[in-house]
C-alpha cells in the first residue's frame, strides 16, 4: 500500500480534464473502486480492503517530521532511551528486592503463627538457651576423668 505506484497515478493523472488531487484522495477512490466491485461480485465483507485517508495523511506527517530531525535532537533521543533502559533496570530491581522482602515477611509471619500453635515448646527452648548461656560450663565425664 505505501509503494510509488499511486505517485505514478498522480503523476500522469490528467489535471487538466479533472481537478487536481493529492495521492491519498487517488488511494481512497481506488479503494473504494474495487471494494464496490468486490461486492458487485459476491464477494465477502473480508476481502474489502479498507483505507483511511486522514490516517494516511498523518502518517505521512509524522514520517516528514522524523525524518527532517537534526542530529542533536537524534542524538538527544537515543540518550532519553539510554535514560530509560536505566531506569527500567532500576525499576525491575526494586521489584525483585520488594518480593525478596516480602518472601522474608511471609516467612516470618508463618514461624510467628507456628510459634503460636506450640507456645509450650518456644518457651521451654528460650529457657534452656538463657539458662545455658549464663550457667556455668559442666564438664563431662571424660574430662573429669582426665583431670
Amino acid at each position: 500500500m505505501f509503494d510509488l505506484r499511486f505517485i505514478m497515478v498522480q503523476d500522469r493523472f490528467d489535471k487538466a480534464k479533472y481537478q487536481s488531487r493529492s495521492v491519498e484522495e487517488l488511494k481512497e477512490r481506488y479503494f473504494s473502486v474495487c471494494n464496490r466491485l468486490v461486492k458487485a461480485r459476491g464477494g465477502e465483507e473480508g476481502d474489502m480492503i479498507a483505507f483511511d485517508a486522514p490516517h494516511e495523511v498523518k502518517r505521512k506527517m509524522q514520517m516528514e517530521r522524523l525524518l527532517a530531525r537534526t542530529k542533536e535532537q537524534v542524538e538527544e533521543e537515543e540518550m532519553l532511551c539510554a535514560e530509560l533502559k536505566k531506569i527500567e533496570m532500576r525499576k525491575k530491581e526494586r521489584e525483585k528486592k520488594q518480593q525478596d522482602l516480602q518472601k522474608l515477611i511471609s516467612a516470618a509471619e508463618q514461624n510467628t503463627s507456628e510459634a503460636k500453635k506450640t507456645p509450650s515448646t518456644k518457651k521451654y527452648s528460650m529457657s534452656s538457651k538463657k539458662a545455658r548461656s549464663t550457667a556455668t560450663p559442666s564438664h563431662s565425664k571424660v574430662h573429669a576423668i582426665i583431670i
